[in-house]
């Protein structure tokens, strides 16, 4: 028989191979589980390396303030490579409207509702810049448009890209 002097103290965690058994060091087991699982929530990189780690999921805990920063993000980085009004966009999540200006009409005569006065030349020079520029800014707009949602796309978790591909709405919504 052992002496009482033998005997160990217990350990503040209780016996040691118990505890391992029961997930005792759960700091590091967590740490090597999301190493070994790439599909993780937060694991995943986009494709776009300047804004890599702004990535959009849904299937993590922190999905709303991850989404809200990768938004911020992204919207950032396409104000840098295209325009304000993409950036605009994307942060805001809602169309740029762009107006066309509409042909000058002739007006009225105020002394005579018979007549009309023609549109003066200064006017019809005005509106023709100013329909050139709104229409090369709306196909600017449309053509950044395009290369922006390619970049989101790309930000998105495989698990959110799933999603998004079975909605009904996906196939209309890639098309345009």
């Amino acid at each position: 028989m052992a002496d009482d002097n033998d005997v160990k103290p217990p350990t503040p965690g209780g016996d040691d191979n118990k505890s391992r058994r029961q997930g005792g060091n759960r700091r590091g087991q967590n740490r090597h589980r999301r190493n070994q699982n790439p599909n993780q929530p937060g694991h995943f990189k986009g494709k776009t390396k300047e804004i890599e780690g702004d990535t959009f999921d849904n299937t993590g805990p922190h999905d709303a303030a991850t989404f809200n920063k990768s938004l911020k993000n992204i919207a950032d980085y396409l104000q840098l490579i295209h325009d304000n009004d993409t950036s605009e966009a994307v942060r805001n999540m809602t169309p740029m409207i762009i107006d066309i200006p509409a042909v000058p009409t002739p007006k009225k005569d105020p002394n005579d509702n018979s007549k009309t006065i023609p549109v003066p030349e200064l006017d019809i020079y005005q509106w023709k810049r100013k329909y050139t520029k709104a229409c090369d800014k709306k196909d600017k707009y449309e053509e950044n448009m395009t290369k922006a949602y390619i970049i989101v796309y790309h930000q998105c978790s495989p698990h959110l890209k799933n999603d998004l591909e079975a909605s009904d709405a996906f196939a209309k919504i890639r098309q345009n």
